[in-house]
């Protein structure tokens, strides 16, 4: 349930679909059954699955992921941590680390505007040197700094 003002959703629980796969996007079920239905609706939603690992492990039984945990932002958990099952148990532990704000930075920082950029003129200009010889008998790292400093030139005088 969303409340007024949320701006991010997470649904979680245990969803006993062994059928949906949404690491590959497949369920082995038909289009109107239950698991279908739940992994067509999270897609149009384009809501993000984030559990990979099996969720319940019983010894002599086939592993499988039965819990979900929705987000409809990715990049909203961190870390997923699967624990051992509690007691006797054969679902595992879930713990998440759910980013709830981003610190904002702020600066006078000059930015490029890149759409603005005369690249002809950095293409011409790369052109024009020889590169061969320009780093010829230079390590890598040399060399990147070598074309580094060109680029960083060029970015400064052609795109504004």
């Amino acid at each position: 349930m969303l409340r007024a003002g949320a701006d991010r959703v997470m649904i979680m629980g245990d969803f006993n679909y062994p059928e949906i796969e949404y690491h590959n996007g497949t369920v082995l079920a038909t289009g109107g059954a239950d698991p279908a239905r739940l992994f067509d609706r999270t897609q149009e939603l384009c809501l993000f699955q984030i559990i990979d690992q099996p969720t319940r492990v019983r010894q002599g039984q086939k592993q499988s992921l039965l819990h979900y945990v929705f987000i409809d932002e990715d990049n909203t958990v961190e870390e997923v941590i699967y624990g051992p099952p509690l007691g006797k148990s054969d679902h595992v532990v879930l713990e998440w680390r759910v980013v709830v704000s981003v610190k904002e930075v702020t600066g006078s920082e000059e930015k490029f505007n890149y759409w603005k950029g005369n690249y002809g003129d950095i293409s011409s200009a790369m052109l024009e040197i020889d590169w061969q010889k320009r780093l010829e008998g230079r390590s890598a790292d040399e060399m990147w700094e070598v074309f580094g400093s060109f680029m960083k030139q060029k970015m400064e005088e052609c795109i504004l």
